[in-house]
């Protein structure tokens, strides 16, 4: 007894799937701790049950029932036969080519369900549809193929069937032929709590809500409860025109309808928890809402072959599943009594019926058997020449598939679902077929682009580290992305940067909730030659026939070494800032005021600033280059307007970051060579004053510079680094200038987001650089300082505070220093870029 709640216990807190189902795993938690608890004092669990079992206790008062009169059954038995299937998710036969292999398929549910059936009602709960390569194989005839699958469900003659989320993963168009071939079939598959938004109609509802049905002479309604989450987890397209209701309050309205109605029983089929909830939400269902008699749940993702029975105590409803996967049916021959609440089930025997091969309906088998025969023969041949280096596993299958279509898009990462690969073609050797290139991609489809922010790709990597904390793994794989280190191809992104991102049809559509803040920016990757959207398979068979494979010199197939190394390969930042500012003062003061403003001159003055900047980054290596152009023209007391800043600085810079790839430490020192030419764009030539007199030339030599230095850098953290090194100075135009040997030491604070308040970002740089030199006696320096705070108001329009401090000392002199504060108007850019 114990052994089995531990049993359902473990398997409820191990599970992965959905982080939203936290809570519900907690609860189920306490339910399945509250049934130990129970189980010491009212053995409530049959013995006899082959199916994992265990006891919930209910709510203290119970589940207070509808007030009825119930006396035309006092004491009267009704018998109950059910057989359950829980969850196909498109199990329809085996794609395999391999030469005597046997294995269940649908053919042998139908078997299953003529030999077992008798008088009991047939029932799926969960998705008849998956990505299993036989499904999606009809699906690929479009409404061809929805006919034929609507035609096999029919054979099945289902009393009732609940749609899951598979079944809304479907092309849209492909969605609106499944579901009008389903009812041109009569065949009793809706979904009870689905509530049309005005002016629609899915299609996908009774008009009751339930579907009435007899057996042994009781009136049994049969209505279907599907999770909330429903609209957040499956495509858009296909459930924009109804929302999912409340489930207690849609069960509770329906059930008690059912009963007004003339039910005798109410059988409320559910699919409403996953692998980490089960069965917390479904007992919460069976504990709180009346006029539930018995609660069929359907399997979910994670759940494999468990069977669960759940009794419940004070009147709650018993709680029967089945395996998913279309691996049994749960047979359950049930006993009700009647008493003074109703009818209350007396005993319950469920068995495990499991589809067997020896059991099938041969007229299908032999349909199938066609299907395969036709396919191997179509698909089981080599899509290249190029062969495997040893042996693929399903792991780095889903690598080359994510490598070749990250690098035929030019998708700096690649999102997919973590099960797009299906483990059960691998692993293989020599070549791959046509056949593994379809069956081992689970879900293949068009690739979406969109560019994301780093910091909306860290947001997701956070969903990532949470639930693989949580649960041992994630519902997505990030191909490109570190989310441990949260380091984007070996960079740690900014949080503006901009990424360009490739995403699997199946995601981006909105199924499991991951993209769905970004599906409006998500457009179909769509080549200029190509008149429809290359899928994932056919973007990896292009790649396996590249010439590197080819040629006379083939290379072998391997998800790593056939791919660069984007970590290593530059990413191109380029950045640009202009800044404009002017001042107009006019004063009128013939009559001769004292007051403080009208004594002061008239001017006017323009000023400009232009900066761009280009860095190339890798792991081993960074490239920039940046120009920054200065100039100002002023006049005062309407004298000629003059050059009062004339300023022009070009620098390039190496970094070699290879020896931080080795050892990520910030102390690793990084050697780094740098040059800087600095100048004017006019030698300064004599001035004029108002009197008369003549202010000659600082010098006869037109300004250029050229500092070049060698040492290295520290990077404590991303946007700060500090430097010290050896170089020299010189002006090259000035012939008496000598070569000047010294030392250069500094700091550079890259443009960092300080703050983002609605449509406002405020940001900062920094920069001091210092040379010295002739060291013996008082040595000479020369030294920037550089601060910067840009206030964007509206996209890259913005103000910024500048402050340039400039100072220098030759030896044995004063120190001589120029400050310059600017307030204005700018606009900035950015652009990035992956070299692949």
């Amino acid at each position: 007894m114990m052994k089995e709640l531990l049993v359902i216990s473990l398997f409820l807190l191990g599970q992965v799937a959905d982080p939203a189902a936290e809570t519900a795993k907690a609860e189920a938690a306490d339910a399945v701790s509250d049934a130990a608890s129970e189980a010491q004092n009212n053995d409530a669990v049959s013995e006899e049950a082959p199916a994992t079992e265990a006891v919930a206790a209910a709510d203290k008062d119970g589940k207070k029932k509808n007030k009825r009169d119930y006396s035309r059954i006092i004491g009267k038995k009704g018998q109950l036969d059910l057989l359950f299937l829980a969850d196909l998710n498109g199990a329809i036969a085996p794609l395999s080519c391999e030469e005597g292999k046997k294995e269940t398929s649908y053919a042998n549910i139908l078997g299953t369900i003529a030999a077992e059936r008798g008088n009991s009602l047939v029932i799926s709960a969960g998705s008849l549809l998956g990505p299993t390569p036989m499904a999606r194989r009809f699906l690929e005839r479009g409404a061809d193929g929805a006919k034929e699958l609507a035609e096999l469900w029919g054979k099945a003659k289902f009393d009732y069937v609940l749609p899951g989320g598979y079944d809304f993963y479907l092309d849209p168009e492909i969605f609106k032929a499944y579901y009008s071939e389903i009812q041109a079939q009569k065949i009793p598959m809706f979904i009870s709590n689905i509530k049309a938004k005005e002016g629609k109609y899915t299609g996908l509802r009774s008009e009751d809500g339930y579907s009435m049905v007899e057996q042994n002479g009781l009136k049994i309604a049969l209505l279907g409860i599907a999770a909330d989450k429903l609209n957040s987890l499956a495509d858009k397209a296909n459930t924009e025109d109804f929302t999912i209701e409340k489930i207690d309050d849609a069960a509770s309205e329906l059930a008690a309808k059912a009963k007004d109605k003339g039910a005798d029983l109410v059988i409320a089929v559910v699919d409403i928890d996953d692998g980490n909830s089960a069965p917390a939400k479904t007992i919460a269902l069976a504990r709180t809402v009346a006029d539930i008699d018995l609660v069929l749940a359907a399997g979910y993702e994670g759940g494999d072959a468990l069977a669960y029975r759940i009794e419940m105590n004070n009147n709650a409803a018993p709680i029967f599943s089945a395996p998913a996967d279309g691996t049994g049916f749960n047979k359950l021959s049930l006993e009700f009594e009647g008493t003074e609440e109703g009818w209350k089930m007396v005993r319950g025997d469920s068995t495990l019926i499991e589809i067997s091969p020896d059991k099938t309906d041969s007229t299908l088998a032999g349909t199938f058997d066609n299907e395969v025969k036709a396919y191997c023969e179509e698909m089981n041949k080599p899509v290249s020449v190029a062969a495997i280096n040893g042996e693929m596993s399903a792991e780095q299958f889903g690598e080359l598939i994510a490598q070749s279509t990250r690098h035929a898009t030019g998708s700096e990462i690649l999102i997919f679902d973590s099960n797009m690969v299906n483990p059960e073609y691998f692993p293989i050797k020599g070549n791959i077929s046509q056949h593994q290139l379809f069956a081992g991609i689970s879900d293949n489809g068009a690739v979406y682009t969109a560019k994301l922010k780093g910091g909306e790709i860290l947001g997701l990597c956070a969903v990532v580290n949470e639930e693989k904390a949580k649960y041992g793994k994630s519902g997505i794989v990030i191909y490109g992305a570190d989310c441990a280190a949260g380091t984007i191809n070996g960079r740690a992104p900014a949080g503006d940067d901009r990424f360009t991102v490739g995403v699997a049809e199946s995601l981006a559509s909105g199924r499991k909730g991951y993209m769905s803040a970004f599906t409006g920016r998500l457009k179909v990757y769509k080549p200029r030659k190509s008149p429809t959207p290359p899928t994932m398979a056919d973007l990896t068979r292009d790649h396996l026939n590249d010439p590197m494979y080819t040629g006379k010199k083939p290379v072998a197939i391997d998800p790593v070494k056939n791919f660069p190394n984007l970590a290593r390969k530059a990413r191109w930042y380029f950045y640009g800032l202009g800044q404009l500012s002017f001042t107009d003062t006019s004063v009128k003061d013939e009559i001769g005021y004292d007051q403080a403003l009208l004594q002061r001159s008239e001017q006017r003055s323009l000023r400009g600033l232009l900066h761009l900047k280009a860095d190339g980054v890798s792991s081993l290596h960074l490239f920039t280059a940046q120009a920054i152009l200065r100039y100002s023209m002023s006049s005062v007391d309407a004298e000629p307007y003059v050059e009062s800043e004339d300023l022009m600085t070009f620098s390039a810079l190496y970094r070699y970051n290879g020896f931080k790839e080795m050892m990520p430490s910030w102390f690793i020192p990084l050697p780094y060579a740098e040059a800087v030419l600095e100048s004017e764009f006019t030698k300064p030539g004599e001035t004029k004053a108002a009197d008369g007199t003549i202010t000659p030339a600082p010098r006869d030599y037109h300004h250029l510079e050229l500092t070049a230095t060698l040492g290295v850098r520290w990077k404590p953290w991303t946007p700060f680094e500090f430097k010290i090194g050896c170089g020299w100075q010189k002006e090259l135009l000035d012939a008496n200038d000598p070569v000047v040997f010294g030392v250069e030491t500094g700091y550079t604070l890259d443009l960092v987001t300080l703050a983002e308040v609605g449509p406002f970002t405020l940001m900062a740089e920094s920069n001091l650089n210092i040379f010295m030199s002739d060291f013996v006696d008082n040595p000479t320096v020369k030294g920037t300082w550089h601060n910067k705070l840009i206030l964007n108001v509206i996209g890259p329009l913005g103000f910024s505070v500048t402050d340039d401090f400039f100072f220098y000392r030759e030896k044995g002199k004063d120190t001589g220093f120029a400050n310059d504060v600017i307030i204005g108007l700018t606009v900035t850019g950015k652009l990035s870029g992956q070299v692949f």
